[in-house]
């Protein structure tokens, strides 16, 4: 989907530039430059976030489904097999790769894909349960409650993002085709100033801050910053 986006993005640069300044060498070198970073750069971030909000997502339900089938059925070993079967292929074969029968072994080496602070938490808990016993669904509230908080924030934040990048691009879709459209607003004009050096390089600074602000706005929708995740 990135690459697609990248790909349109880079051509309707393109078309812009070559259609402001008729300089085909600038006008590659911008669609060149904008698919670069739409296939380098910003497929890979979005690529992250999705995988680390997914995983974060697959951690609250594990512990979820966890404590749940420990609270019934009493032991770690039935509630981390209920736990296991709403997850994904790779939470199940990173548990059957580790040679223990030990229950508790795998729910604590789970720490080295579940890298957040709840689930250290939840190790803990995990730990003080198994020692002291208790109500497993009463010590767990506040855990579940500060996952639960993460994952609104989660929410909220897309939300956020989604309305960002729609006004981010109704902005720049109207600058740019402004520019465009000068051309045949005042032909007599564009062609009077389309070869002088100082036109040429200012259309190529518009649309290089274009790449930036597009770049500004990238790391902000792709920073998923929340308390506990490292």
């Amino acid at each position: 989907m990135i690459i697609l986006i990248g790909l349109i993005v880079s051509i309707a640069l393109f078309l812009i530039c070559f259609i402001s300044t008729l300089n085909f060498i600038s006008s590659i070198a911008i669609g060149v430059i904008s698919m670069l970073y739409f296939s380098l750069y910003v497929s890979k971030k979005m690529k992250n976030k999705t995988e680390k909000i997914v995983r974060f997502q697959d951690c609250y339900h594990f512990i979820n489904n966890f404590l749940i089938s420990l609270s019934i059925k009493g032991h770690v070993s039935g509630a981390l097999a209920s736990a296991l079967e709403t997850q994904n292929e790779d939470t199940k074969e990173l548990v059957d790769s580790l040679d223990s029968d030990d229950p508790m072994s795998k729910v604590t080496y789970l720490k080295n894909y579940f890298k957040f602070d709840s689930y250290s938490l939840f190790i803990d808990l995990l730990i003080l349960y198994n020692e002291e016993g208790g109500d497993i669904i009463k010590m767990s509230a506040n855990l579940l409650n500060q996952i639960r908080e993460s994952e609104e924030f989660i929410i909220n934040a897309e939300r956020v993002n989604k309305t960002t990048i729609v006004e981010f691009s109704i902005l720049w879709s109207f600058t740019l085709a402004i520019l465009a459209i000068l051309k045949f607003a005042l032909n007599d004009f564009f062609h009077y100033i389309v070869d002088t050096p100082f036109y040429q390089v200012g259309v190529v600074c518009i649309l290089s801050f274009a790449l930036i602000s597009t770049h500004v706005a990238v790391k902000k929708v792709t920073n998923v910053n929340v308390k506990g995740w490292y």
